[in-house]
């Protein structure tokens, strides 16, 4: 009896630590999300030099930054690494063609975001339901 009520303390501690540990995993993610970040590449793409395009989250659900040519700003959820975005709302002025289409990729690829994660490289992989990468940045540095 006493080695069985050792094992059920034991089986119950363990379920309350990695309860404590994924909730403070989660919130990790959370915070490691919020900042500042420059965007390299876009589908695959590179972020073509001279263009500018930036995300800025913060802690109360906004995004916001610089899609190319525009700012945009909008709400976003995260829930673990569960990431939601929109909807964006987008200023609307006319710049040369390369910002241009910089800013169409993006604009796609903001709205079918899912799922974020920091890499090893402290990068922010950004990426779809099925895993394909979307957005990767970089912590802005200004």
């Amino acid at each position: 009896m006493f080695v069985r009520s050792r094992f059920i303390a034991a089986v119950l501690s363990a379920g309350f630590l990695a309860t404590v540990l994924t909730g403070a995993s989660a919130q990790h993610e959370a915070v490691a999300l919020q900042g500042e970040w420059r965007v390299t590449a876009i589908t695959e793409a590179e972020v073509p030099e001279g263009v500018e395009v930036s995300m800025r989250f913060d802690d109360e659900g906004q995004v916001s930054g610089r899609g190319g040519c525009n700012r945009y700003s909008g709400e976003y959820e995260l829930a673990g690494d569960r990431l939601t975005i929109g909807p964006v709302a987008m200023t609307r002025m006319a710049c040369p063609d390369e910002q241009m289409t910089t800013e169409t990729r993006f604009g796609v690829a903001i709205g079918d975001v899912a799922r974020a994660g920091i890499d090893e490289t402290g990068a922010l992989i950004l990426s779809d339901a099925g895993g394909a990468r979307l957005i990767v940045a970089l912590p802005a540095t200004d």
